[in-house]
């Protein structure tokens, strides 16, 4: 079920400098693909291993009056969900739709983490459009 994408950009992340928090930034030629590597991402700065079964499903659907509370929403619904339910997600299928975003979730029993995250924030968050596709960084409070 994840993003099935044929892209001349690549998609990515890496971990940035930041003085207490954790901060990462993210590239991807479509929006769908930026959340993906944010989700990605804040799994890996976290270190979260999950099982490698049972496979566990969800779908979530969330409203955001703009991209950069779409993003912030997303993680922080995530996290949530690994706090509460101990599951972590590696596959994601998300369609936006103007303010709203739906998203298709499989992933597992969250097995160990490294870190604890506590929240996604709006402290520095960006997310920009280019002919290179889109860019974000964003800053979790840990």
């Amino acid at each position: 079920m994840g993003i099935l994408v044929t892209m001349k950009i690549k998609a990515g992340f890496r971990e940035i400098e930041h003085t207490a928090d954790l901060a990462i930034e993210v590239w991807a030629p479509d929006l769908p693909s930026l959340f993906s590597q944010a989700a990605q991402a804040m799994y890996t700065v976290a270190r979260v291993q999950l099982a490698e079964t049972p496979r566990i499903n969800r779908l979530i659907n969330l409203h955001a009056q703009d991209i950069e509370s779409m993003l912030v929403l997303f993680l922080n619904e995530l996290i949530f969900l690994g706090e509460c339910d101990e599951v972590g997600f590696d596959e994601m299928d998300l369609r936006l739709s103007g303010e709203d975003m739906e998203c298709y979730l499989s992933g597992a029993d969250i097995k160990s983490k490294g870190r604890e995250i506590k929240a996604a924030t709006y402290h520095g968050l960006e997310v920009r459009s280019g002919a290179d596709g889109y860019r974000a960084k964003v800053v979790f409070d840990v």
